[in-house]
């Protein structure tokens, strides 16, 4: 793998603030952070392609004395975009006449940059909201990744599951199979959109900074693509000093497509899990393709690296419990893990399809819901107090709590 996915991720977070950032000059008046805000951008985006000329044109007017702090401004952030692209700040007189200066006085400009922003008082709500975005990613960019793979057998809800911890539709989830390659989610706290990128032979071919259910179904239908990367918020699980990578990987028992039997245990086998989480269909337990795969996990992927892993029960919502309760499944369930091998496993029973529709709510995406998905909310009589009946908000504190003190 040529890229590397928290640099790329960074890279991405950045274009996106640069993107949606607001220009605000002292007294904030609308009109004038409208056309700061435009002219700015414009300039910006003429500095990335290199076309001096051009950005010289549009920063004309900014080199009045009393806004050479917009200057200033875009001299910094365009500092900060070469140095997380890898490209060196232009050093030619081109380039420094955009700023009213000159290539031999780049040092000084520099230093008065970084010396005077700072206390500018037009620049203050501008240059402060773009320090601020500068250390929450240096924060982050340091924590470490708890690493977790998410197994299954064909149609067991896998994806359903991982939807519900994102508290959004990303994965596609269907009675069929549906997740061909392996698809990672990096944990980011309060990111609003969803970005990522798939690759082909180790470099990005595709990308998207605002990923959606359509651009997953393309990516992980194409087969010009190997890997999905992902960065989001995993809702209800927090950065608390580390980043929970969730990687999603194909159901092993397609009888049409062996491949997916073969990536997913090659990256298992290659790459350092933290903890594995295997979601079993609690309506189907104990089959022959389940039993497989568990005592292949256990020999090739648990035991060699003492690897500690959670069993979720998932529609445990739509078991009879006039035949038998969901206790009693779980200990029978327990006995049937301990016999193949697993020592006290750690079991939640869970309804990872009612999660996921109250987290949908909850996070202001009903309108996502199909009609029938709808009447299925409309049983639930609280969406707090049902939320915890679902499993989910136990499965993710365990998470939490797993990687906590480690």
């Amino acid at each position: 793998m040529n890229v590397n996915e928290q640099e790329q991720f960074r890279k991405m977070r950045l274009d996106e603030f640069l993107a949606n950032q607001s220009i605000y000059d002292r007294k904030e008046r609308e009109n004038y952070t409208k056309n700061n805000t435009v002219v700015f951008k414009r300039a910006f985006v003429s500095l990335c392609a290199e076309n001096f000329v051009e950005a010289n044109v549009i920063a004309k007017k900014y080199r009045k004395f009393w806004r050479k702090w917009l200057l200033m401004l875009l001299y910094a952030e365009f500092v900060h975009w070469c140095y997380l692209n890898k490209k060196a700040v232009p050093k030619n007189e081109q380039f420094m006449a955009v700023f009213g200066s000159s290539a031999k006085k780049q040092n000084e400009y520099a230093q008065k940059v970084f010396e005077k922003l700072p206390k500018n008082k037009n620049a203050a709500k501008s240059y402060a909201k773009f320090e601020e975005f500068k250390r929450a990613e240096k924060e982050y960019s340091v924590y470490n990744i708890k690493n977790i793979a998410v197994c299954a057998t064909m149609s067991a809800g896998k994806s359903t599951f991982v939807n519900a911890l994102l508290g959004r539709d990303v994965l596609p989830s269907r009675n069929e199979a549906t997740t061909a390659k392996i698809t990672s989610v990096y944990d980011k706290d309060g990111a609003e959109k969803m970005i990522g990128y798939a690759v082909k032979n180790g470099e990005i071919a595709e990308q998207s900074a605002d990923v959606t259910l359509e651009v997953i179904d393309k990516w992980n239908s194409s087969n010009n693509l190997e890997r999905i990367y992902l960065q989001g918020d995993l809702d209800g699980i927090k950065n608390n000093g580390f980043v929970v990578a969730v990687h999603d990987t194909p159901g092993t028992n397609n009888s049409g497509d062996k491949s997916h039997h073969d990536v997913t245990m090659d990256f298992l086998q290659k790459n350092k899990m933290d903890s594995l989480i295997f979601v079993a269909n609690a309506t189907q337990l104990c089959t022959n393709d389940e039993r497989i795969l568990l005592v292949e996990l256990l020999n090739k992927v648990v035991k060699p690296s003492n690897l500690p892993v959670i069993f979720i029960l998932n529609k445990a919502d739509e078991l009879d419990e006039e035949k038998e309760s969901i206790s009693d499944i779980q200990k029978r369930y327990a006995e049937y893990l301990e016999e193949i091998g697993f020592v006290e496993p750690k079991i939640f029973p869970l309804s990872a399809k009612a999660a996921r529709l109250l987290k949908m709510v909850k996070n202001g995406r009903a309108e996502n819901l199909t009609a029938r998905e709808k009447r299925d909310l409309r049983n639930v009589e609280s969406v707090f107090d049902e939320f915890e009946k679902t499993g989910l908000p136990s499965v993710e504190k365990y998470i939490e709590n797993l990687f906590g003190g480690r």
